[in-house]
């Protein structure tokens, strides 16, 4: 009786020792492990803000071994946990999901049946401030299990990893703080490649704000001949060229100051002026406001850069831009590129917020006028210097159109081509009154196109010239 009882006894330690030993198999491994897009740029984990949380969401996918007796191998004993390093697989991880035990139930097919894989999907959040500029980190996988044919608990990390970004457009609060102090809103400031864009529609030259000085005196711009290029995706769209030729038109025409902007047309076969001060091109990642410009970067130079979305739709009532309303943000951006920013003057057209407003030759407030010749005073001895864009080369007979550079209201134009070189030529245009000479052409030689401007707000005349060759 006796016997029986220590056998029993021994077969229940057995039972309980079988017991815990199976409780404590797990024997599983990852197989994948990824974020789902929407929280990636450019296959790493974007963070908005690194002084935020970022909430985000991952996905791993399990396999467990299939047992010699036809199950599966038990994985209660595994848990996972998404941690963060920001010195690689160095030893220091930051959990920064909760650790997840695995269950059974996992890895079962829809109608209940046991199988060898699982995928979950769970949540995780980086907290603030663990990200820094400079050194993101990297997201792994760690996974804690027991291993039967080591027969010890393991914890393992996926070599399978994902990088975490900051948000290209994110502003560190020392750079806002700066920008705050040069008087613009930072309220909806963002980064975006070489500048900050603030208040919508004005670019700061990243370079300039980082070094910005309050003690640094204000470097007026020197040249007032400011040359804007055009290229092709522009002239090439009526309402968009009409735009900018009618903003430079407005701007050139506004009295007392010295304001003289020339619109300058590059296409192949075009020369330019050596001076390129403003270039005007295409960006179709706008899509809050049509244009935006950059705003000078006190070197004695105006602002480089206009951007503009030909195809920008308004978000209010999904319209795409007419010319009045063109113009005006050519009219603003213009405006900041030459140093002035958004008015307190609700008649001004670089109030702050208008994208969606129409020109109608209202470039007159108070603040306009007065802020314009502050910055570019009258000066009764300066002179336009305009510039003939068009082809420099042409076959015998080949029709070509020229324009001149510089326009304004009341201004009185006269062409004209003579030869040069050894070539005999004379023609008058008196019947061309603007400022295109269309549709002219030539015999083979060698040829000076002259354009001659007066009146408007400067005394007498200027004359533009062009050297073609013809062959």
């Amino acid at each position: 009786m006796k016997n029986k009882q220590i056998l029993k006894s021994c077969i229940l330690i057995c039972c309980i020792l079988s017991l815990t030993i199976v409780k404590l198999k797990a024997d599983v491994s990852t197989t994948g492990f990824k974020i789902p897009p929407s929280y990636l740029v450019s296959g790493t984990l974007n963070v908005p803000n690194p002084t935020l949380k970022t909430a985000f969401k991952f996905e791993v996918t399990f396999m467990r071994n299939l047992l010699s007796t036809g199950g599966y191998e038990d994985v209660t004993n595994a848990t996972v946990t998404l941690v963060y390093s920001n010195c690689g697989q160095c030893g220091n991880y930051t959990a920064v999901s909760t650790p997840r035990q695995l269950q059974n139930s996992d890895f079962t097919t829809a109608s209940g049946l046991p199988k060898a894989n699982a995928t979950l999907s769970l949540d995780s959040e980086l907290p603030a401030n663990l990200v820094t500029p400079g050194n993101p980190g990297t997201l792994y996988v760690r996974l804690k299990y027991f291993d039967s044919n080591q027969n010890k608990e393991l914890i393992i990390y996926t070599n399978a990893s994902i990088n975490v970004s900051i948000s290209p457009a994110w502003i560190s609060p020392e750079i806002l703080n700066i920008i705050s102090n040069m008087d613009f809103a930072t309220d909806d400031a963002t980064a975006t490649g070489n500048y900050y864009l603030v208040e919508q529609d004005i670019m700061l030259l990243k370079d300039y704000v980082n070094f910005y000085s309050s003690n640094k005196p204000i470097i007026p711009i020197a040249n007032h001949n400011i040359n804007i290029l055009i290229g092709q995706e522009l002239f090439s769209n009526s309402i968009w060229y009409d735009a900018i030729y009618r903003a430079v038109m407005a701007w050139n025409s506004m009295p007392n100051n010295d304001i003289k902007l020339n619109l300058i047309k590059n296409a192949p076969n075009f020369a330019q002026p050596q001076q390129i001060d403003v270039r005007v091109t295409e960006s179709s990642s706008l899509n809050k406001v049509p244009v935006i410009s950059e705003f000078p970067s006190n070197d004695g130079k105006p602002g480089r850069r206009i951007l503009f979305n030909s195809n920008f739709r308004y978000l209010s009532n999904n319209s795409t831009v007419s010319l009045d309303q063109a113009t005006w943000n050519f009219v603003q951006a213009i405006g900041h590129c030459l140093g002035l920013r958004h008015a307190p003057d609700q008649m001004s057209v670089m109030r702050g917020g208008t994208a969606g407003s129409s020109y109608n030759n209202n470039l007159n407030s108070t603040y306009d006028t007065q802020t314009i010749s502050a910055l570019f005073p009258k000066n009764a001895t300066s002179q336009v210097t305009p510039f003939i864009s068009g082809l420099d080369k042409l076959r015998p007979m080949e029709s070509a159109n020229y324009e001149i550079s510089y326009t304004e209201f009341n201004l009185n134009y006269s062409w004209k081509v003579i030869g040069i070189n050894g070539t005999n030529y004379l023609e008058n245009y008196d019947y061309i009154q603007g400022s295109k000479l269309p549709e002219v052409y030539f015999p083979a030689g060698n040829y000076q196109i002259q354009c001659t401007i007066t009146g408007g707000k400067y005394n007498g005349s200027v004359m533009a010239t062009k050297n073609i060759i013809v062959n």
